[in-house]
């Protein structure tokens, strides 16, 4: 007698196992009802209640940016891969040392303008550390008005991502919410319009996402599964398997790279050791950012000039 295949439990089903478990406990319901069988009132009961408990494992389960955690990322089949390290620090921001000059972000109002806000903006655990981002994302405009003249970079604040599929069985799982910057890069020609669509969401423009840590003194890399699925979540909204993006407190950075499966069911994820303003130095990390938004679909390889895999 050939061996007996060996049984799972109903938790172990695909979504659509359950649900042709669940068509055929219906089945059987629905003859017991019409047969009006009268012995089977007490198996009626305990079909109902087994009936109901799987049709609450097929019910979609949400959760928002802010609940992601590791062991939901590990649940999702999602987790960290290789790290990132610098290459040569000093050849990175001289790529982009001079870039910029006549701009209104110059390199020189850059650095006096976080220098102001070290010196005037008090170091509350509670202060927003989105003052600081917005001057770093103010030099990535001047980065990329210099060497992408036909583009025009556009800030999206708060972007909204709608609920994402990050897994289908056995219970269909979405995440969503808001990202708290997305930077485009849109066609100059089209820029102007775009500007003024107060709704504008469009997966086919080329998008970055930087996470925001909220306070300037949070200890950022607890804040990483959250960053990672803003990410993985945009690159899934953009119809890209490969996306990179940034999480930040403004005086400190991780940059990553989420890498979806062929399916779009698990995947990976790259990061950079810690990086802050006063070890690497803030024309480093706009140097990134600038290269990291024109090549944001892209994996890094053994040709980055600015990290190597480890």
């Amino acid at each position: 007698m050939p061996p007996r295949s060996k049984k799972r439990k109903a938790t172990e089903l695909g979504h659509n196992e359950m649900e042709r478990l669940l068509d055929g406990l219906d089945s059987i319901k629905s003859q017991l009802e019409e047969l009006k069988v009268e012995e089977g009132g007490e198996f009626e009961a305990e079909l109902t209640s087994l009936i109901e408990k799987y049709r609450r494992k097929l019910e979609p389960v949400h959760t928002s940016f802010s609940e992601v955690s590791d062991r939901l990322l590990e649940s999702l089949d999602i987790t960290r891969s290789e790290s990132l390290h610098t290459k040569d620090p000093q050849a990175t921001i001289a790529r982009s040392r001079n870039a910029g000059a006549t701009h209104l972000m110059s390199p020189d109002t850059f650095h006096k303008f976080l220098l102001f806000l070290d010196q005037h903006v008090v170091s509350d655990p509670e202060a927003s550390a989105r003052i600081w981002i917005d001057v770093f994302m103010y030099r990535l405009i001047a980065l990329t008005a210099e060497a992408q003249p036909q583009q025009r970079l556009l800030l999206r604040l708060d972007h909204p991502i709608p609920e994402v599929q990050f897994a289908e069985s056995p219970t269909s799982q979405t995440v969503g919410g808001f990202v708290d910057y997305v930077a485009f890069l849109v066609e100059e020609r089209d820029a102007a319009e775009i500007v003024e669509d107060s709704g504008f969401v469009n997966p086919n423009v080329q998008g970055m996402p930087v996470i925001e840590a909220k306070a300037i003194t949070a200890v950022l890399h607890t804040h990483i599964p959250r960053a990672v699925a803003e990410i993985a979540a945009c690159a899934k909204t953009q119809g890209r398997h490969t996306l990179r993006g940034a999480l930040t407190n403004g005086k400190a950075w991780y940059f990553l790279v989420f890498t979806w499966n062929n399916d779009f069911k698990g995947g990976s994820y790259k990061q950079c050791l810690l990086i802050n303003n006063d070890n690497y130095g803030p024309a480093f990390i706009a140097s990134v950012l600038h290269r990291w938004l024109a090549g944001c679909f892209l994996d890094i390889g053994d040709e980055d000039e600015d990290f190597r895999v480890i």
